[in-house]
């Protein structure tokens, strides 16, 4: 059994006098499931795929990092219902006229000297083929940046080279069949990774496959057709955008439902195609990914107002139009902009209680309004109030909390220490050196304890700076903490 939503969309009808051959728009449109968290259920996935159908979407990339099958255990084969929901998925994406990548991460733990693990990989690709998926993806991002294992240490010179064995095999092996490869590389964006790698790559697998990139960040609030072209420089093709957004990952208190800005009117004459990795809540993820579809298809007549307009009318209906646009509106800024909420969950910014009581006020109005019988049968609007609701709730008990909590700031001198319900801190010098000791009640050892040293005379306009020390203590997995200077980009400071 399976949902099936009518989506009502608008149309507006105009005679074209004089149409220019040299529109522009992109080749390839399209959602990859490729965020941290809960893989969406099979059956909103197939909602969403029928949802890109109707927008006019042609490319849908099968990679949620914790689909253990995708990534951690990427050598295991599917089986049983698994195979199942593939077969199904890759019926209702013919009929929606959207392309299923099957993409799958390696790179963790792969010995890519390794026969055994090649074939593995190949086994698993050949598996798919045979319930008739025939476009692939090969991820090979967040994972080592150098070689790892002894064996292919001896093998390959660096990363680059054994990587483009490894894509130059897979692709000998399946490009006969008629199958569409796409890479991502371990350097997927500007902002950090080895130049070298990438351009190597570039130089050394064939120019038909395309190959990510996510921009001149990881998430990054505009893409031009200039930064596109130096890209293309290093790879030696088009890239294929990776767009992180409306991805909430990163940030997981809040969900993220604007429009697309910030994206060039000229940026398909230097791209492959956009491809935008959503939330994981799948059917609040369609109101922007509307807008990455009306943007797709006309960058250059494209206006994000009226388009997440639109896309309110279109999934939710005109009725409920009025109680789902605010709620947009509440959380229509950027992973790289500061959100209403921002200052619950970042310290040092100033925090208006008032506003942000009022606000939540006005969002359990309009959400509890939506669970009126009057809409019981609108399946899109119920799915967003299920979606959103959880995160309304949880901002109000967090705000209650902090209100609570002490938050005078810490000036840290030698024999400081601090004492919670359950754990303790302290922190005193020894000579040149401070010791920085945690501890912890056992039932709180999965827990993941991080303290900053940095500035707070001088709070800066974005909570972490390069210079701050980061001091993590991974209970779970490690018996000693890390002490990082992080490379911290524009984004990964937010």
């Amino acid at each position: 059994m399976h949902s099936t939503y009518k989506f009502t969309f608008l149309f507006a009808v105009a005679l074209c006098v004089s149409c220019s051959p040299t529109q522009q728009h992109f080749d390839k449109i399209g959602v990859l499931e490729g965020f941290y968290g809960t893989p969406w259920t099979h059956e909103s996935r197939l909602d969403m795929v029928r949802f890109m159908g109707e927008v006019g979407m042609d490319s849908y990339f099968y990679a949620p990092k914790d689909d253990p099958y995708h990534r951690a255990k990427w050598r295991l084969p599917y089986t049983g219902e698994k195979l199942d929901e593939f077969s199904e998925l890759v019926e209702v994406s013919k009929k929606a006229g959207v392309d299923l990548f099957y993409a799958i991460s390696p790179g963790l733990d792969m010995v890519y000297s390794d026969s055994t693990d090649v074939q593995a990989l190949k086994h698993k690709l050949q598996d798919m083929t045979k319930l008739g998926v025939h476009h692939f993806a090969l991820f090979l991002d967040d994972v080592p940046e150098e070689l790892r294992h002894e064996a292919d240490k001896k093998k390959y010179k660096d990363l680059a080279e054994a990587h483009a064995e490894l894509i130059n095999g897979l692709w000998a092996d399946f490009k006969d069949e008629g199958i569409e490869f796409v890479v991502c590389p371990t350097t997927y964006t500007s902002a950090w990774g080895s130049r070298d790698y990438i351009k190597k790559l570039g130089e050394t697998i064939p120019e038909s496959i395309p190959l990510f990139w996510t921009g001149e960040d990881v998430a990054i609030a505009q893409i031009t057709e200039e930064e596109a072209r130096n890209w293309e420089q290093l790879i030696h093709r088009k890239p294929l955008i990776w767009d992180n957004f409306p991805v909430n990952d990163f940030e997981g208190w809040r969900p993220i439902l604007g429009p697309i800005r910030g994206r060039s009117a000229t940026l398909p004459k230097a791209a492959e195609g956009i491809m935008a990795n959503p939330m994981d809540l799948p059917y609040s993820s369609m109101i922007p990914l509307y807008t990455v579809a009306e943007y797709g298809k006309d960058p250059a007549n494209y206006e994000p107002d009226s388009a997440i307009k639109d896309a309110v009318l279109s999934l939710a209906g005109e009725r409920a139009f009025n109680h789902v646009m605010p709620v947009v509106q509440v959380y229509s800024d950027y992973g790289w902009t500061d959100n209403l909420f921002t200052p619950v969950y970042t310290p040092g910014k100033p925090l208006n209680e008032d506003l942000l009581f009022d606000t939540l006020d006005s969002l359990e109005y309009h959400l509890n309004s939506l669970k009126d019988s009057s809409f019981a049968n609108n399946d899109y609007v119920q799915h967003f109030v299920q979606e959103i609701e959880p995160f309304v709730h949880k901002t109000r008990a967090d705000l209650t909390q902090l209100l609570a909590t002490d938050r005078t700031p810490i000036t840290i001198t030698s024999g400081f220490s601090k004492k919670w319900d359950d754990a303790s801190f302290s922190i005193k010098k020894n000579g040149d050196e401070w010791v920085a000791s945690l501890e912890a009640d056992q039932v709180q050892l999965n827990n993941e304890w991080v303290m900053v040293v940095t500035n707070y005379q001088n709070p800066p306009a974005v909570w972490l700076q390069p210079e701050d020390l980061i001091i993590r203590w991974d209970l779970a997995d490690s018996e000693f903490p890390r002490a990082d200077n992080f490379h911290l980009t524009p984004f990964s400071r937010k």
